[in-house]
């Protein structure tokens, strides 16, 4: 095996043929209040799942954070990984809640190299394909320490790839506001890191004295704010801008989405609650911080609250007089536009925190990801992604033929206007079985072959149309179902 020192200081990036990431972060407590197992986790719009966290303690060891909970996820962890092996599960260490002990471990040569050997030797007891680092904000003096202790974990990284054959990864959670991110050298760090994951959201928070927005996309040019400065920087683009303008590579720049939102009370009726000053944060979906999950938005406040959009910030915001409390979170349609941001300016993917937020649906994930993705298809929400329920349908927009699926499914030939109707319903979750949505589109075609399947039950498929396989090429919706071992007798 190379020596640490014998290993090149710079990381070969993985080729990202699959195109751009999707990491979701996954607290490991979140099993108990959010009630959200990891066999929730929809993995197959995942590229990466980092599992948050592991401790860092005083003496600058690597460690579990909560052995309860590890021993619940980790099985389930291991499940996860062989269930969806095109997904990296990485170990995130530190967490901004846990952080106090890496400004030491990270002090000196020595306490660097034996946190780093901790660090390794923790992700492979527990069978991770990386590490995110997760020192959210280390201090000036911390500056030049930060960047020697990724070094240094990059090169004993290297060092186990290569005694195993393989690539670890290495990503670190950074700050998106200046007066943070100034305390980290951008121009050297990139260099040893896959990938940074940019936390482009909480520019203001509940904390704050006044409403804001807490991820927008863009400055507003209606800002109150005093402070020049965080007028302009206090949004997604100016953050990339500065990474981009510290020398970090696009595809290095992984952009921070929450999926939880910033509420405020004590909020006058005034510009429906935006800019506003308040007393406090709101009561949140489990404490008095102001902190909602997406699932307690769209169930109970986006339907009965006043919501506006912000088209230059691309952000929408919720206000209820009567309660005078004002929310700011991200929905499916300023998250579509922050993945289009993504694409149009080349960056390395999206970040997602906490993936447990979200609702059972996946409604923000399926966001993310189709925005991502326009032409590739996935299982949507309600509709089995198993051979039992061999439903294949066309992506909106994706040419008949040319659409590359995912999983069991194929796309069905173009079925016009009454069928794309009915895709566009189907992509809004209306119908919650394969069967449901396949009768559907058989009678959008105006024909319909009832087909009995293994498991008992019945998928009605478009007999003729012509479908693209898994593996490549052409043929009819009873020729796949054959290959696949469903016999497509009539009931």
């Amino acid at each position: 095996m190379p020596k640490p020192d014998e290993v090149s200081s710079k990381v070969t990036v993985m080729k990202q043929a699959a195109g751009p990431l999707v990491v979701g972060y996954l607290p490991a407590h979140d099993i108990y209040g959010r009630n959200c197992q990891v066999s929730d986790v929809l993995a197959d719009k995942l590229t990466h799942l980092n599992y948050a966290f592991a401790a860092v303690s005083a003496a600058g060891e690597c460690g579990s954070l909560n052995q309860q909970e590890d021993e619940i996820n980790s099985p389930a962890l291991q499940v996860l990984g062989q269930q969806f092996p095109g997904v990296t599960l990485l170990i995130s260490v530190g967490g901004v809640a846990h952080a106090d002990n890496f400004s030491s471990a990270a002090s000196t040569v020595a306490k660097r190299q034996s946190f780093a050997t901790s660090c390794v030797a923790y992700m492979k007891a527990n069978g991770f394909g990386g590490i995110d680092v997760d020192w959210e904000f280390p201090s000036s003096a911390d500056k030049t320490h930060y960047t020697a202790f990724l070094k240094e974990l990059r090169s004993q990284l290297d060092a186990q790839g290569a005694t195993d054959n393989k690539h670890y990864v290495l990503t670190a959670a950074l700050p998106a506001g200046p007066e943070h991110y100034s305390n980290i050298q951008l121009d050297q760090i990139h260099q040893y890191l896959d990938w940074i994951n940019l936390l482009a959201y909480d520019f203001y928070t509940a904390a704050s004295k006044r409403t804001g927005f807490t991820a927008p996309l863009y400055k507003s040019s209606t800002d109150p704010e005093p402070d020049a400065n965080k007028r302009v920087s206090c949004n997604v683009d100016a953050a990339v801008k500065a990474y981009l303008s510290s020398g970090v590579p696009a595809a290095k720049i992984v952009v921070g989405v929450p999926f939880v939102g910033q509420g405020w009370q004590g909020v006058a009726d005034v510009n429906s609650g935006l800019y506003q000053p308040a007393t406090g944060p709101a009561q949140g979906t489990w404490a008095s911080n102001g902190i909602f999950d997406w699932k307690d938005l769209t169930a109970n406040y986006v339907t009965t609250y006043q919501r506006s959009w912000n088209t230059e910030v691309s952000a929408p915001w919720l206000y209820d007089a009567d309660a005078g409390v004002m929310i700011s979170y991200d929905d499916p349609t300023s998250l579509a536009a922050k993945a289009a941001y993504v694409l149009a300016n080349s960056l390395g993917g999206v970040m997602i925190w906490p993936l447990s937020a979200d609702d059972a649906q996946g409604s923000l994930l399926n966001a993310v990801y189709s925005a991502l993705y326009p032409q590739k298809l996935a299982s949507q929400s309600g509709v089995p992604s198993s051979l039992d329920h061999l439903l294949a349908y066309e992506a909106l927009g994706g040419p008949p033929g040319r659409v590359e699926a995912t999983g069991r499914y194929a796309s069905v030939a173009a079925l016009g206007e009454e069928g794309n109707a009915v895709l566009q319903r189907a992509l809004a979750d209306e119908w919650s079985s394969g069967d449901e949505l396949a009768q559907q589109l058989a009678a959008a075609a105006g024909e319909a072959e009832p087909v009995a399947l293994a498991s008992g039950g019945s998928a009605t498929l478009l007999p003729g149309l012509p479908v693209f396989d898994c593996i490549g090429g052409e043929m009819t919706a009873e020729d796949l179902i054959t290959r696949l071992g469903k016999s497509p007798r009539k009931k």
